[in-house]
């Protein structure tokens, strides 16, 4: 699935596919704390809006193009070979 054919709310498991990893990392990182691209919140809703987490595909678009992506519980920089 390109970039392109996803709305411009995501949900998780658009997320973990998009940083290919999985649905677990994500979750395991939003507990933590540690997840790097912030979901929407809802005021009294610490756990995402009905529970469910939801991002803005722009954020996600961003972290990637910034040259980072998700491995386990921590964000490492990619670096780019010409």
């Amino acid at each position: 699935m390109s970039a392109d054919a996803l709305p411009a709310v995501l949900l998780i498991d658009d997320v973990a596919r998009l940083l290919q990893t999985s649905v677990r990392t994500v979750r395991r990182g939003l507990r933590q704390g540690t997840f790097p691209i912030q979901p929407f919140t809802a005021p009294g809703a610490p756990n995402g809006l009905d529970r469910k987490y939801r991002w803005a595909r722009v954020d996600v678009e961003q972290y990637l193009a910034a040259g980072f992506r998700s491995v386990d519980r921590r964000a490492i920089r990619v670096r780019r070979f010409a």
